[in-house]
Protein backbone atom coordinates (compact mmCIF):
# COMPACT_ATOMS: atom_id res chain seq x y z
CA UNK A 1 0.00 0.00 0.00
CA UNK A 2 1.23 3.51 -0.71
CA UNK A 3 2.33 5.73 2.13
CA UNK A 4 -0.52 8.16 1.47
CA UNK A 5 -3.60 8.87 3.56
CA UNK A 6 -7.12 8.97 2.09
CA UNK A 7 -6.35 8.14 -1.52
CA UNK A 8 -8.76 6.99 -4.22
CA UNK A 9 -7.93 4.46 -6.92
CA UNK A 10 -9.79 4.55 -10.24
CA UNK A 11 -9.63 2.49 -13.43
CA UNK A 12 -10.76 4.48 -16.48
CA UNK A 13 -11.75 2.44 -19.54
CA UNK A 14 -13.15 5.15 -21.80
CA UNK A 15 -13.79 8.87 -22.26
CA UNK A 16 -17.32 8.60 -20.86
CA UNK A 17 -15.91 7.34 -17.53
CA UNK A 18 -13.28 10.11 -17.65
CA UNK A 19 -16.07 12.70 -18.05
CA UNK A 20 -17.93 11.19 -15.08
CA UNK A 21 -14.76 11.36 -12.96
CA UNK A 22 -14.19 14.99 -13.97
CA UNK A 23 -17.76 15.82 -12.94
CA UNK A 24 -16.95 14.40 -9.48
CA UNK A 25 -13.80 16.57 -9.28
CA UNK A 26 -11.23 13.95 -10.37
CA UNK A 27 -9.54 15.36 -13.46
CA UNK A 28 -6.64 13.39 -14.88
CA UNK A 29 -6.64 14.31 -18.55
CA UNK A 30 -3.67 16.24 -19.86
CA UNK A 31 -4.37 19.62 -21.52
CA UNK A 32 -2.83 18.40 -24.81
CA UNK A 33 -5.60 15.81 -25.34
CA UNK A 34 -3.22 12.85 -25.19
CA UNK A 35 -5.24 11.01 -22.54
CA UNK A 36 -8.48 11.48 -24.46
CA UNK A 37 -6.77 10.05 -27.55
CA UNK A 38 -5.37 7.06 -25.62
CA UNK A 39 -8.77 6.21 -24.17
CA UNK A 40 -10.36 6.47 -27.64
CA UNK A 41 -7.83 3.90 -28.92
CA UNK A 42 -8.68 1.40 -26.16
CA UNK A 43 -5.94 2.13 -23.62
CA UNK A 44 -7.00 1.86 -19.95
CA UNK A 45 -5.84 4.38 -17.32
CA UNK A 46 -5.04 3.40 -13.73
CA UNK A 47 -5.15 6.47 -11.52
CA UNK A 48 -4.49 7.32 -7.89
CA UNK A 49 -5.94 10.54 -6.47
CA UNK A 50 -5.44 12.31 -3.15
CA UNK A 51 -8.18 14.81 -2.30
CA UNK A 52 -9.13 14.95 -5.98
CA UNK A 53 -5.57 15.66 -7.15
CA UNK A 54 -3.93 13.19 -9.52
CA UNK A 55 -0.93 11.62 -7.79
CA UNK A 56 -0.14 8.73 -10.14
CA UNK A 57 -1.24 7.44 -13.55
CA UNK A 58 -0.27 4.38 -15.57
CA UNK A 59 -1.67 2.75 -18.69
CA UNK A 60 -2.52 -0.74 -19.93
CA UNK A 61 -3.01 -1.71 -23.58
CA UNK A 62 -4.48 -4.99 -24.74
CA UNK A 63 -4.33 -4.22 -28.47
CA UNK A 64 -1.60 -2.94 -30.75
CA UNK A 65 -3.60 0.22 -31.52
CA UNK A 66 -3.88 1.03 -27.82
CA UNK A 67 -0.17 0.27 -27.26
CA UNK A 68 0.88 2.60 -30.07
CA UNK A 69 -1.21 5.39 -28.51
CA UNK A 70 0.90 5.05 -25.35
CA UNK A 71 4.33 4.31 -26.82
CA UNK A 72 4.84 4.22 -30.57
CA UNK A 73 7.85 1.91 -30.73
CA UNK A 74 8.02 -1.40 -32.60
CA UNK A 75 7.62 -3.63 -29.55
CA UNK A 76 7.11 -7.37 -29.93
CA UNK A 77 3.92 -8.05 -27.98
CA UNK A 78 1.69 -11.04 -28.79
CA UNK A 79 -1.71 -9.50 -28.05
CA UNK A 80 -3.75 -12.41 -29.55
CA UNK A 81 -1.90 -14.83 -27.23
CA UNK A 82 -2.94 -12.79 -24.19
CA UNK A 83 0.03 -10.49 -23.63
CA UNK A 84 -0.57 -6.86 -22.69
CA UNK A 85 1.49 -3.69 -22.53
CA UNK A 86 1.99 -1.55 -19.40
CA UNK A 87 3.51 1.91 -19.75
CA UNK A 88 3.07 5.65 -19.72
CA UNK A 89 3.55 5.79 -15.97
CA UNK A 90 3.75 9.22 -14.35
CA UNK A 91 3.86 10.19 -10.67
CA UNK A 92 3.22 13.77 -9.56
CA UNK A 93 6.56 15.07 -8.17
CA UNK A 94 4.83 16.12 -4.91
CA UNK A 95 3.94 12.48 -4.26
CA UNK A 96 7.14 10.67 -5.21
CA UNK A 97 8.86 8.29 -2.77
CA UNK A 98 5.45 7.20 -1.40
CA UNK A 99 5.16 3.80 -3.08
CA UNK A 100 2.62 4.95 -5.68
CA UNK A 101 4.48 3.49 -8.65
CA UNK A 102 4.72 0.05 -7.05
CA UNK A 103 1.05 0.23 -6.07
CA UNK A 104 0.10 1.32 -9.61
CA UNK A 105 2.06 -1.54 -11.20
CA UNK A 106 0.54 -4.01 -8.73
CA UNK A 107 -3.01 -2.83 -9.54
CA UNK A 108 -2.36 -3.09 -13.30
CA UNK A 109 -0.98 -6.62 -12.95
CA UNK A 110 -3.90 -7.57 -10.69
CA UNK A 111 -6.32 -6.31 -13.34
CA UNK A 112 -4.53 -8.26 -16.09
CA UNK A 113 -4.78 -11.46 -14.03
CA UNK A 114 -8.51 -10.85 -13.54
CA UNK A 115 -9.09 -10.46 -17.29
CA UNK A 116 -6.99 -13.58 -17.95
CA UNK A 117 -4.00 -12.00 -19.65
CA UNK A 118 -0.90 -14.20 -19.76
CA UNK A 119 1.66 -11.48 -19.12
CA UNK A 120 2.60 -7.84 -19.36
CA UNK A 121 5.41 -6.27 -21.35
CA UNK A 122 6.87 -2.92 -20.29
CA UNK A 123 9.43 -0.70 -21.93
CA UNK A 124 11.67 1.07 -19.42
CA UNK A 125 14.51 3.35 -20.43
CA UNK A 126 17.83 2.21 -19.03
CA UNK A 127 18.36 5.44 -17.09
CA UNK A 128 14.88 5.41 -15.47
CA UNK A 129 16.06 4.35 -12.03
CA UNK A 130 12.74 4.95 -10.26
CA UNK A 131 10.82 2.69 -12.63
CA UNK A 132 13.45 -0.05 -12.43
CA UNK A 133 13.40 0.12 -8.63
CA UNK A 134 9.59 -0.07 -8.50
CA UNK A 135 9.34 -2.93 -10.97
CA UNK A 136 12.05 -4.91 -9.16
CA UNK A 137 9.68 -5.24 -6.20
CA UNK A 138 7.30 -7.19 -8.45
CA UNK A 139 9.97 -9.66 -9.64
CA UNK A 140 9.89 -9.05 -13.39
CA UNK A 141 11.74 -11.11 -15.96
CA UNK A 142 14.06 -9.15 -18.25
CA UNK A 143 12.88 -10.01 -21.73
CA UNK A 144 15.29 -8.02 -23.87
CA UNK A 145 17.54 -5.01 -24.03
CA UNK A 146 17.08 -3.04 -27.21
CA UNK A 147 18.88 -0.05 -28.63
CA UNK A 148 16.63 2.22 -30.70
CA UNK A 149 17.85 4.94 -32.98
CA UNK A 150 15.60 7.27 -34.96
CA UNK A 151 17.08 9.11 -37.94
CA UNK A 152 14.85 11.25 -40.17
CA UNK A 153 11.77 9.29 -39.11
CA UNK A 154 13.34 5.89 -39.69
CA UNK A 155 13.68 3.60 -36.68
CA UNK A 156 16.63 1.27 -36.34
CA UNK A 157 16.66 -1.31 -33.56
CA UNK A 158 19.20 -3.77 -32.33
CA UNK A 159 18.51 -6.38 -29.65
CA UNK A 160 21.38 -6.62 -27.18
CA UNK A 161 22.36 -9.53 -24.94
CA UNK A 162 20.49 -9.56 -21.61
Amino acid sequence: MPRLQNFTFEIVHNNHQADELAARGYEFRSPDGEDKYRLSKGAIAFCVFAKGELTHKGWVAMTEEAQKSILNLPLKIDFPAGEAFCGGTVTNPKYRQMGLMVYGYFKRLQFLREVRRSGAISYVAEDNVASHRAQAKLYPRLYAKVRYMRILGLIFEKELAC
